[in-house]
């Protein structure tokens, strides 16, 4: 069986043997296994799943011993015990047998535990001899269903399962460990049953008993003397998460009790007798009395009609519902509060929220009686007890009509559909379990009606819910609502489909159930209906009802909320004249004013929001709506308003703003009766000041002071008109989100993308662009006076506008051209206030850029009249004031306004105050002097150059946040400097606030190269290396025993400075960088965690002469004539050393006239003017002569030539384990990933550096470098091949990696041939189990060999000529097997096409497998084959000059032509051509007679392209695209209406427009060029559309069309017997190319 290992956090490792089995025999007879290995510490689990069960049949799963007949079921002989799946009873031995649950139905899982750490020995009766007795435990579904002594054969209790029926199945699986984890991986149930796990390893007896005789199964058999105390019986172990229930089951009736009391208590002593609820930290549930008690005090009582009913019945339980994820066992372990409960029959009464104490709380009966029971059990108690019970019913439903049943754990079935049936769950919802969910899963009937809701206790089983008393639900036949007394509202479309998914929620206020619970419904996921009801005494019991229904529904009575985020909102405190449906609220009585009070909002909250909608028009004539704020609990309008009473509300008909406030009259704003949601809201500025504003579609329409409120503002709606219905969302948030953001109100051609907001055309290339704008939903006022606009993305041509306006401002113009706006123009950097015409006021603004804009409010700017008032309107650049201007307030305020043109973004903020910034630099630099910054960059503000006496420049700025042990570094790019250019950067102690150049002590690295310390009195100086543009100087903090401080060029260390003592030493170091000239320019990256250096792409040059390096890339930039032609060399900083650069490389991207280029190591006092190896202490290997020099102008014979794209390759390797002057150590050479053999040199004195030299014009070399000694950038292409022997590894046009024959020097081999072999690296193996080649080009003798071989194959010999060889040979389509005869196999492949090979299993064998072959991606033959030793490898023999192969690696073979790739297309018309296997071959009798393909599907929106690959071109070819009706005999592109690409003259000819005849110039193609032709539909009105012509992928061409756009079909033109192309249509899920591709 197979093992699968799970991993959970939390819960260590489990591992897990699964097998299924079903029963063969027939009717009567056993079927039985039995495991091999018996149940142990390490294993001591197992358990079955039923998957099926026939009729009478029967399941039995136990344990056995050793030798157990397997013609006996478990549990029936001595010794063996088993659970009866079918039944529900636990057998031990032959003399035992008792039920212990309701049958098992299909899907669940009994598991059973044999606990042999806790072995018992125990004397067996009859003799002395002693036993040892272990606990065994089973479980269903994770709950504990009982607990035997059995005793412990010497061989051990083996797992084992009897079945009897034929087909009846189970699934059997054996693990380490039964934990939570392991156990739902695998069985997922209903989410909120928490004890499906085992419980841990206790003793379940009672710990606290006084009075009472208990036996171990629970039964409480006999009184003990009673003086006036009654029975206590508490429970071991408190309530766990595992553990928590606990069931009383009454052996006489109720009535024969004087005393009954059930609940928890703490732990108590044996001594003592506390009664549950009587005392500190206890609740206790009285049946006899009708009340729960809680800490002494009544907390609930239950109604005369439930009592009747709970003393006729005999189950009462005790549980608790924990508030946590189940993350403890115990108790009290992450766990503060919980939900204790009570239960009638398992259908929970009622629940108290309590506090657990530190030792949690335990089950607990007190009981006392008259009745004399002459030994009968009084009571039995069940502890830890399985809830809610599965009894005929899907888990947590506990009550349903006849007919109504279980057909699984999870799904309901209704076989009746005469009558109305109803089933209800045995839980109320509350906080904890809040939400349920069911599906159809199919359905029958002719008017099927299903109702979804919720009911009270005891809801009558022929009542459907939400037409009985108490009860609420979702009717599906008509999609309504049902509510008594309230009557239905439809709420969605009448539906009983199956797979129709249903829910019902609620949502509970935090204080408590009296004001009701807000009850929603969904309908597949969807919220449809939402609505205010009452509780019932006892809560809403999950209900469901059917009629005229028959089949089948999944039940989740636990399912998760699917809206967590949403609370409970309609918390009314007060309705007046109101009546409540859910969210909307009406009028009872006409012409009579309703009033409606929201409860107060949070103290916390700074702003207090409600919106109203109003779903129908209001009648002006009669209806009124007003929606506001009030201190009072009377309307605005009453006549008892005391003097201390303040109210504010909207007539939301006229748009009057009624005010009882005699400091504040009434404003008119305008009716907004047509408005879709109106607001209002209270902002809390401070104390004695609040800001009141009403919203219109969530924008601000009206904002005003409110001062000198005493008591707490209420909302308030006020309503005339019955017929008025508004919905009140009481949660609603301020400031809203938009789909721009927060906080945005009106926006019109602006999108949000990753936080970012965009112009809608981004992509867009069009200069007529429209205006994107946005306005925010609020105005500034002085506690928010200002906000910010970072440019993420901007074309210099291209313009964003940042400012105020009004809220009336047209969202179609462009900020500051009408009255009443502002804005500062980033293109221009204008002010434009009122006009079109903008006035010189800034900076221009480039990415990367902060704008901002803010107001200076009058100080009485809350108290005086605004309107008409003037405000200062100030903007800044990166933090820095840049100018102010004075406007008028208009109506309503000013609010923040953005426009933005195509290409652009914005990432905006709102602040609270203006940053404190000096300088114009950004919100990362604290102090900054002539120094401004341009996005990234820091750049000298201008005027005349300023160098200090020391040296150091004046413009400068020091950063703001300080470097720390985290963050002990920071860097920055030199973009832009002069020769005379001085620039430093460093570190120092805090300037001064307004200094004007560096005072304080600092320490600073000079472009001069010169290092300059100042602490105090001292000032030093040292040198280290210049720098220049390009550069990139880093400095770090170096924290140890002697703080230091450490610059790097391009990532080397060039200069460690000691920090001497001082406030250098003991101050924190702020980074420092200062420029001397204007255009001085750098790209700073500050404070960050010390890098990592990549030296594959960071490092630096230690000396060049008469080389250009850029990118790492190196050009020779000698003298061009050659009688004076010195040479140029670079030599890197770093020596070859370990740990350091052990291995370096270059890539010959040019060899000039002659590749004189040399790869080589010198000392760093050699001249560069001399090749690497010329000189003492250096050695080179050249690629003109593949010499190699050692400290000498002669050269030793060492490898192959270079030429273009080789790579070349250096390393060291140590002799004597150093690398040190004066010690031993091998110099090895590579070309292209395979090392051509090492020298052995000394190491001098100064170290070996890695040394390029170059000598001829046009050379240019790549560098990398690597510190492991391996290959830095290895090429794919060349290390997929362990030997390629007259094989060049080069690239064709498109990159792609090919093998060319290259004929050997030497001498004839034996066989005659001089062949080209490539061997690949690895065999072929599971994990690449084929290989294709597709045959690019033939050579004279038209002889390819693809095959298999072994390891070691010789290269003297073609694939299949040899030993354990196999070969397709493409000159014959014969196949050579290990001989040099072949035999006749496949066809004979022809150019371009595609052969492969590959390799698949022989069963049943491991020493032979199939080498099979394909072509053109169908199989065309296998053979047999033994593997040689190593396995077999691709092989490739080409023969003659010119052949040409790529290779592609593949894990299997896999069909060429697939859905949605490359698909072959039917023809309309073809002449003089055959088309086959995606290949046109012209056919014509001569060569002036063309051939031309018409393709049989047009290009369109959703295919609008297709290319072709050019394989042979000899003479004319043509791609392009004509009409349905071209004619076959002329050209493409020659006549009307066509066009086509003349790839050979390399020219587009096309005939369209009313026949007009045009001609472009293109570049020609080359065999290999993939040519395409597509469509481009348009828009515009006067362009129907384009064609666009591609080469390689990018477009050439594009032509538009201004006439009638008909169908264009793909066409091809040839006229060559040699011509052939590869024609393939590429539909739309392929990347297509785009207009920036020009």
């Amino acid at each position: 069986a197979p093992l699968v290992c799970v991993l959970k956090e939390g819960w260590g490792l489990g591992h897990v043997i699964s097998s299924s089995f079903s029963s063969t025999t027939s009717a009567g007879d056993i079927g039985f296994i039995m495991c091999r290995q018996p149940l142990n510490e390490k294993l001591p689990y197992f358990e079955v799943e039923m998957s099926q069960v026939s009729d009478g049949g029967v399941v039995q799963v136990g344990l056995v011993w050793n030798g157990f007949p397997a013609r006996k079921l478990p549990g029936m002989l001595q010794g063996s015990l088993a659970y009866n799946m079918c039944t529900g009873s636990l057998h031990v031995g032959a003399a035992s047998c008792r039920p212990v649950s309701s049958p098992c139905v299909v899907g669940d899982v009994i598991g059973c535990r044999a606990r042999l750490h806790y072995k018992q020995e125990v004397l067996q009766q009859g003799d002395s001899s002693k036993i040892e007795m272990v606990k065994v435990e089973f479980f269903r579904n994770g709950c504990l269903l009982g607990v035997e002594d059995v005793s412990l054969p010497p061989s051990g209790l083996f797992p084992a399962i009897g079945l009897v029926g034929q087909g009846t199945q189970v699934r059997f699986s054996r693990s380490i460990t039964l934990s939570p984890e392991t156990y739902f991986s695998s069985h997922p149930l209903p989410a909120g049953f928490v004890n499906f796990t085992p419980p841990p390893p206790v003793d379940l007896s009672w710990r606290c008993v006084k009075n009472a005789k208990v036996t171990e199964s629970g039964e409480v058999s006999q009184l003990f003397s009673r003086s006036g105390s009654s029975t206590i019986i508490q429970g071991s172990l408190p309530f766990s998460m595992l553990d928590f229930f606990c069931e009383v089951h009454l052996q006489i009736s109720l009535d024969k009790f004087t005393t009954f009391s059930i609940g928890v208590l703490p732990k108590v002593s044996s001594s003592t007798i506390m009664i549950p609820g009587e005392s500190q930290n206890s609740v206790g549930f009285f049946p006899l009395l009708g009340f729960l008690m809680s800490n002494g005090v009544i907390s609930s009582t239950i109604p005369d009609s439930i009592i009747g009913d709970i003393r006729a019945l005999h189950d009462i339980g005790v549980g608790i519902h924990f508030n946590t994820a189940a993350s403890s066992v115990q108790a009290g372990q992450g766990a503060e509060t919980a939900e204790v409960f009570f239960t009638i029959s398992q259908q929970q009464l009622s629940s108290i929220v309590v506090t657990l104490p530190p030792g949690g709380l335990y089950p607990t009966v007190v009981l006392d009686t008259d009745y004399k029971a002459d030994g009968q059990a009084l009571v039995t108690i069940d502890y830890p007890a399985l809830w809610p019970n599965v009894s005929g019913l899907p888990y947590g439903f506990v009550r349903g009509s006849s007919g109504v049943m279980a057909f699984t754990k999870t799904i309901l079935r209704n076989a009746e559909s005469s009558s109305i049936h109803v089933v209800q769950a045995g839980f109320p919802l509350s906080p904890v379990h809040s939400y349920y969910e069911m599906t159809i899963r199919n359905i029958d009937g002719d008017k099927p009606q299903l109702a979804v809701g919720l009911a009270s206790y005891w809801h009558p089983l022929d009542v459907l819910p939400g037409v009985g008393k108490d009860s609420v639900a979702f009717h599906t036949h008509d999609g309504a609502v049902y509510k008594p007394g309230v009557g239905r509202e439809t709420v969605a479309p009448g539906n009983c489909n199956a797979w129709l998914k249903l829910g019902c929620g609620a949502r509970f206020s935090a204080e408590g159930g009296t004001r009701g619970a807000e009850v929603f419904f969904t309908v597949n996921g969807q919220m449809v209906s939402q609505r205010l009801v009452q509780i019932p005494p006892l809560g809403l019991f999950p209900t469901i009802g059917m009629q005229g229904f028959t089949g089948f529904i999944y039940l989740s009575p636990f399912a998760p909320d699917p809206f967590p985020d949403l609370v409970f909102s309609t918390k009314w405190k007060l309705l007046t004249n109101i009546q409540l449906f859910g969210q909307h609220i009406s009028s009872k009585l006409p012409k009579k004013l309703g009033l409606a009070q929201l409860a107060s909002a949070p103290p916390s909250s700074t702003v207090t929001y409600f919106t109203v909608s109003l779903p129908q028009p209001v009648n002006k004539s009669t209806g009124k709506v007003f929606i506001g704020f009030s201190n009072s609990d009377d309307t605005p309008f009453s006549g008892k308003q005391l003097p201390t009473h303040r109210s504010c509300v909207l007539d939301v008909v006229s748009g009057t703003i009624v005010w009882c406030d005699p400091h504040l009259h009434s404003d008119d704003i305008g009716s907004t009766a047509d408005g879709r949601v109106l607001g209002c809201g209270i902002w809390k500025v401070n104390d004695n000041t609040m800001l009141l504003f009403f919203t219109l579609n969530n924008q601000v329409i009206h904002c005003t002071p409110w001062v000198g409120i005493s008591g707490s503002m209420v909302r308030t709606l006020c309503l005339i008109d019955c017929s008025i219905r508004v919905c009140v969302d009481a949660c609603a948030s301020w400031p809203p989100t938009s789909r721009i953001g927060k906080g945005w109100g009106r926006s019109s051609n602006l999108v949000m993308v990753n936080s970012k907001i965009c112009h809608a055309q981004l992509q867009a290339a069009s200069s007529k662009c429209p205006v994107g704008f946005a306005q925010a939903a609020f105005s500034l006022i002085p506690d928010r006076p200002y906000f910010e606009v970072e440019i993420t993305s901007q074309d210099p041509k291209k313009v964003i506008a940042v400012g105020l306006a009004s809220r009336e401002y047209p969202v179609n113009s462009w900020i500051g051209t009408q009255d009443n706006s502002v804005a500062y123009y980033s293109d221009t950097g204008k002010l434009y206030a009122g006009s079109s015409i903008g006035k010189d006021f800034g900076p221009r603004l480039a990415k990367g850029d902060t704008v901002g804009c803010g107001v200076t409010f009058p100080p009485n700017y809350y108290t005086a009249s605004r309107k008409g008032q003037p405000a200062e309107v100030f903007f800044t650049v990166n933090g820095a004031v840049v100018g102010r201007k004075k406007i008028t307030f208009p109506h309503g305020g000013l609010f923040p306004t953005i426009c933005l043109d195509c290409t652009t973004s914005i990432v905006p903020s709102f602040h609270s105050k203006f940053p404190p910034t000096q300088g114009f630099v950004g919100k990362d630099w604290a102090i900054a002097y002539s120094i401004c910054q341009i996005g990234q960059l820091i750049c000298h503000r201008g005027g005349s150059s300023s160098i200090s006496m020391g040296g150091i420049p004046r413009a400068f700025c020091q950063a703001t946040a300080k470097l720390t042990p985290e963050q002990p570094y920071f860097e920055i790019e030199i973009v832009n400097c002069s020769n005379t250019s001085t620039l430093s950067v460093g570190m120092g102690i805090r300037q001064a606030a307004h200094a004007t150049s560096l005072e304080q002590d600092l320490l600073l690295y000079i472009s001069t190269g010169e290092i300059i310390i100042r602490s105090g009195s001292l000032k030093s100086t040292q040198m280290s290396q210049k720098y220049f543009v390009g550069d990139i100087i880093g400095c770090s903090v170096i924290h140890g025993p002697r703080l230091s401080v450490e610059f790097h060029r391009n990532g080397v260390k060039v200069s460690t400075v000691v920090l001497p003592e001082g406030q250098l030493k003991t101050q924190p170091l702020f980074p420092v960088l200062s420029l001397s000239h204007p255009g001085d320019a750098v790209i700073p990256r500050l404070c960050r965690p010390l890098p990592k250096w990549d030296p594959s792409t960071l490092f630096g040059w230690l000396r060049t002469e008469r080389v250009s390096i850029r990118n790492n890339v190196i050009e020779y930039a000698g003298n061009s004539q050659p009688e004076s032609r010195e040479v140029g060399a670079a030599q890197m900083s770093q020596l070859l050393a370990r740990p350091g650069v052990a291995y370096y490389e270059l890539e010959v991207l040019d060899a000039g006239a002659a590749c004189t280029i040399g790869i080589g190591a010198a000392s760093a006092t050699n001249s560069l003017s001399r090749m690497p190896g010329w000189d003492r202490d250096s050695i080179g290997y050249h690629g003109d002569d593949g010499c190699i020099f050692r400290a000498s102008g002669a050269g030793e014979s060492f490898g192959p030539v270079w030429k273009r794209q080789d790579v070349i390759g250096l390393g060291i390797r140590s002799v004597s384990g150093s690398v040190e002057p004066g010690s031993e150590v091998q110099v090895y050479f590579t070309r292209n990933g395979q090392e051509l053999g090492h020298v052995t040199i000394n190491v001098p004195s100064t170290g070996l550096f890695p040394t390029i030299g170059m000598h001829g014009i046009g050379e240019k070399v790549k560098v990398n470098i690597s510190m492991s000694g391996q290959c830095c950038n290895p090429d794919p292409g060349r290390l997929a091949w362990r030997a390629l022997c007259g094989v060049a590894l080069r690239r064709d046009h498109s990159g792609r990696p090919v093998l060319e024959y290259c004929p050997r020097q030497h001498k004839t081999p034996p066989s005659g041939y001089r062949f080209g072999v490539a061997i690949a690296q690895q065999p072929l193996s599971q994990n690449m189990q084929y290989f294709e080649v597709q045959l690019c080009q033939y050579g004279r003798m038209k002889g390819i060999v693809i095959g298999v071989a072994p390891r070691n194959y010789s290269v003297e010999m073609a694939c299949g000529w040899g030993s354990d060889s196999i070969g397709y040979h493409t000159d014959n389509g014969q196949l050579y097997n290990q001989s040099g005869t072949g035999q006749v196999f496949g066809p004979i492949p022809k150019a371009c096409s595609t052969v492969g090979c590959g390799v698949s299993v022989v069963p049943n064998s491991t020493k032979h497998c199939f080498v099979f072959f394909t072509y053109n991606g169908t199989d065309i033959g296998r053979v047999r084959a033994a593997i040689p030793d190593g396995g077999f490898y691709p092989s490739i023999t080409l023969t003659s000059a010119g052949d040409r192969v790529a290779v592609s690696f593949q894990e299997a073979f896999k069909p060429r032509v697939s859905q949605g790739e490359h698909q072959m297309v039917g023809l309309l018309r073809i002449v003089n051509c055959s088309y086959s296997n995606q290949l046109l071959h012209y056919s014509g009798s001569s060569g002036t007679d063309p051939a031309i393909a018409l393709f049989a599907v047009a290009l369109h929106r959703e295919s609008n392209y297709f290319c072709a690959n050019v394989v042979n071109l000899k003479d004319t070819v043509v791609v392009g695209v004509a009409t349905q009706d071209f004619s076959v005999k002329d050209i493409p592109g020659r006549s009307s209406v066509s066009a086509a690409y003349d790839i050979t003259n390399g020219q587009i000819d096309a005939v369209y427009n009313a026949d007009k005849c045009f001609q472009f110039r293109v570049p020609r193609c080359l065999p290999g060029d993939m040519v395409g032709c597509g469509i481009e539909m348009s828009e515009s009105k006067t362009v129907q559309g384009y064609i666009f012509f591609t080469r390689n992928g990018m477009v050439v061409q594009k032509i538009e069309l201004t006439s009638v756009f008909d169908d264009l079909y793909p066409i091809v033109g040839i006229r060559s017997v040699e011509n052939c192309s590869t024609l393939f249509m590429v539909w739309s899920d392929v990347q297509m190319p785009t207009p920036n591709h020009f």
